[in-house]
């Protein structure tokens, strides 16, 4: 019986190291804290996750589409600071919806839509 305990005690000890040896890649995507309330589909490949107040340049982003994962509404600036505002009107978007940009130049802030 003492044979078949230390038996069984090696065996185990040998597959726990065998597992923690492994390399576990890491996850592909972790989670962020708050779900984001909009993504970029960008050209390279690789979306990012934002947020309402952002201001954000579609030039240096090159996006192809954004999803708005909450109903917001949008509008275009001419600055980096996102102070002056182009004359353009301001766009409204559904939740779920999903658009490219209408001007894929310039900067653009979004704000939870107003109801």
């Amino acid at each position: 019986m003492k044979a078949l305990s230390f038996y069984l005690l090696v065996t185990v000890m040998t597959f726990m190291e065998t597992i923690s040896a492994q390399n576990v890649p890491p996850p592909r995507m972790t989670m962020p804290k708050r779900l984001p309330d909009m993504v970029f589909y960008k050209k390279s490949g690789v979306d990012e996750l934002r947020y309402f107040g952002d201001c954000l340049s579609l030039e240096q982003m090159v996006v192809v589409e954004i999803l708005y994962v909450s109903p917001s509404t949008c509008q275009y600036y001419t600055d980096i600071t996102c102070k002056t505002p182009t004359s353009d009107p301001s766009e409204t978007h559904a939740e779920s919806d999903k658009a490219a940009p209408k001007k894929p130049k310039g900067y653009l802030k979004c704000v939870p839509l107003k109801k």
